[in-house]
């Protein structure tokens, strides 16, 4: 009968004790501004700190002390937006993600009141979304080009076996599987065609024909034509630019300029031939160089 007093002594102890726990820093600071932010900071609460300063008048904010107090707390609050940023900058190069979300997720309280902490959530959510898009064109262009090859090899084989539902069947479902990528490429190339990013139009509309050529895909060709005349003007007049360097032997500088244009149109197989030999010319006179270096 005692030990059950006892433990039930206890109970309402601690109870009382977690009931109590909040009007903790009211009752010792006597509502003293300064000392519940001390405490509060000491805490580690700087958003409780944060919302208490907020709350105070103009005349009361004005305080030296309480100045001081919110000083502290900028200071908090720039160490943990830096930490954070060093912390999720390092789960990104693990590729992390995840941990990364999660880590800007628990400091939200303090993104919404913080301007810098707010920029730097601001783009890593755009980076993390582009991440995702990246990821998503890759993949689409490496399944068209698989679905492209695959649908030719159904296709012949269905030919040859016609009365096989087993591969109707599969011709049905990869066609259907074709027109949907085509579909998404479309749709990324259209985008792309809007923001005059030529380079990523010209890889995917074609892509999207092969899988699915439809009226939209001719309507596609047709503004990509519109906006490429000036765009092949203008890597024509690069061309042409970049061509008098090579001609004066100035390697170096021409396969710099190459990789500029590749940059711009990175499928530009009159380039890539040039730069390539470029590379070979620079590679010979660096093998001639160490072999002069040796020979002497």
């Amino acid at each position: 009968m005692r030990t059950i007093i006892i433990l039930l002594v206890l109970l309402l102890s601690s109870c009382a004790l977690l009931q109590n726990n909040d009007t903790e820093i009211t009752i010792e600071s006597g509502n003293d501004p300064e000392i519940m932010m001390t405490m509060l900071l000491k805490k580690g609460d700087n958003r409780a700190a944060y919302d208490l300063y907020n709350d105070l008048s103009q005349e009361e904010k004005s305080g030296q002390r309480i100045n001081k107090k919110y000083l502290d707390l900028q200071k908090n609050i720039a160490t943990i937006r830096k930490n954070t940023e060093k912390t999720v900058e390092h789960a990104i190069r693990k590729g992390e993600w995840k941990q990364a979300i999660d880590l800007y997720n628990n400091q939200m309280a303090l993104i919404e009141i913080d301007d810098a902490f707010k920029q730097n959530y601001s783009r890593f959510v755009r980076r993390h979304q582009l991440a995702i898009r990246t990821l998503n064109d890759s993949f689409l262009i490496v399944r068209a080009e698989y679905l492209i090859k695959e649908l030719a090899l159904i296709r012949a084989s269905f030919k040859l076996d016609p009365y096989n539902s087993e591969k109707q069947q599969k011709l049905q479902s990869t066609e259907e599987e074709s027109k949907e990528i085509a579909k998404q490429l479309l749709e990324f190339a259209v985008k792309a065609i809007r923001e005059k990013d030529i380079a990523t139009a010209r890889a995917l509309i074609p892509l999207a024909k092969q899988l699915h050529n439809n009226k939209a895909v001719t309507r596609a060709s047709r503004a990509l034509e519109k906006i490429t005349g000036p765009f092949d003007e203008h890597i024509d007049n690069l061309i042409e630019q970049r061509t008098q360097r090579y001609r004066n032997e100035q390697y170096t500088k021409a396969l710099e300029k190459w990789n500029e244009i590749l940059f711009l149109d990175p499928n530009n197989a009159k380039i890539v031939t040039i730069r390539e030999r470029t590379k070979k010319i620079l590679q010979s006179l660096e093998d001639l160089k160490q072999k002069n270096i040796l020979d002497n």
